[in-house]
């Protein structure tokens, strides 16, 4: 379930859908890329097309130079995952000194040469079938992954609110009790004081009772 929620989180933070982010990072894992790799990739790309989108930062030439758009007609940043594809396409092919030091004038990571040499398109075109084909669905996985970790939390939350009032009950009894409590050590208090006083009234008789005892 943690899984599918975090790949939610990704997808609005990608401003694309699951199954584009899940389609890439399976890709990618098809050519021996960590899901680890293909994550901090995206989240290197999209790092370079927001820098861009506010027209600062180094990206935004290598975007120009590529002839990359990294907004649509209506002005709107695209998806991060768009933006790969379309970057994909731009460096398949590409002598890969040059394509090494586009990536890391855009912060990827050299791994992700094996995508970009492939045919990206396909690769997600594949993996869309594959999806298709096993009956899966992301979007409902990701649905109940989210109903779940609601269920979940909701349930943790009423379980603390039982510990917190069986723990405030507890305390309850306790202050309920104090007073009875406090006066039983005020009578034994009371009572010690007053055979401590004895003693100190009858020091000699006790310091005989004490030679007949040890004698």
């Amino acid at each position: 379930a943690a899984a599918y929620d975090e790949l939610g989180k990704l997808a609005a933070r990608f401003r694309a859908t699951t199954e584009a982010v899940d389609e890439f990072r399976d890709a990618s894992a098809l050519l021996g890329i960590s899901e680890e790799k293909s994550t901090g990739a995206l989240m290197a790309l999209d790092t370079a097309i927001q820098d861009t989108s506010l027209g600062m930062g180094r990206a935004k030439k290598v975007f120009e130079e590529l002839g990359v758009s990294v907004t649509d007609a209506n002005g709107k940043i695209k998806p991060t995952t768009q933006v790969m594809g379309e970057l994909a396409e731009k460096l398949h092919g590409m002598e890969r000194g040059t394509q090494i030091r586009v990536m890391e004038r855009l912060g990827l990571d050299p791994a992700m040469l094996k995508l970009f040499n492939a045919d990206f398109v396909n690769l997600q075109k594949r993996m869309a079938d594959v999806d298709r084909a096993s009956g899966f669905n992301l979007d409902q996985a990701v649905k109940r992954s989210a109903e779940y970790t609601k269920a979940s939390k909701g349930l943790s939350l009423e379980v603390n609110t039982l510990k917190m009032y069986l723990d405030k009950m507890t305390e309850g009894f306790k202050v309920a009790a104090l007073p009875y409590f406090t006066k039983a050590m005020e009578t034994a208090t009371r009572y010690v004081r007053m055979f401590v006083d004895f003693l100190l009234k009858h020091s000699k008789f006790m310091e005989g009772v004490f030679i007949a005892v040890g004698g």
